[in-house]
Order: C-alpha cells, then structure tokens, then sequence
C-alpha cells in the first residue's frame, strides 16, 4: 500500500484574509464591566485570536467572540463577593 504524496499549500488566506496576521496587546487600565465590548475598525478584517489576562482578583473574565471584529466581555464577580468589574487586564489579539 502506498499514500499519495500531497503537495503542502498555505490555506491561511481562507481563515485570515490577504493580510498577514498582527499581534496586538492591549493594556485596558480603565474598569472593564460585564457586557462591555471592544469593537475594532481601521485596516482589520478580522479578530482571529485572543487571550486575556486580568490584573487584579475583583472579577473572573470572560470574552466571547460576537463578530469577526466585536469581543463582548462577561464578568463575574469572585467568590469573596467583590464586583464585578476589573480595574485593569492586559488582552492579546492576532489580528487579520
């Protein structure tokens, strides 16, 4: 039995567009409250990733991908009973 030899190719094209990809990091120093979002314009077609990290312990965060160019942020307040905003939190994007 033999396998067909396959030719690799780039597909990124498909998922990303005809830009190369960008990372960014945001540093959002103001409060950050649930059901804020970040709408991003310009020369972007497309958020492709991204990663949160928080700077404080006054919420747990969660981002959800409403759009290929909106992230809706979901706060929950912690277990110890505090808000549910964040004073600060760093965020990734691959950007396309």
């Amino acid at each position: 039995m033999s396998l067909p030899v396959s030719q690799a190719t780039n597909d990124d094209t498909i998922n990303v567009g005809t830009r190369n990809p960008r990372l960014v990091m945001l540093t959002l120093n103001a409060a950050v409250a649930d059901t804020n979002t970040l709408t991003l314009s310009g020369q972007v077609s497309k958020i492709v990733s991204f990663v949160a990290q928080r700077a404080d312990a006054t919420a747990n965060v969660a981002i959800t991908h409403t759009s290929d160019l909106v992230l809706t942020f979901d706060m929950e307040a912690t277990a110890d009973g505090t808000t549910d905003d964040l004073t600060a939190m760093e965020l990734w994007l691959v950007l396309a």
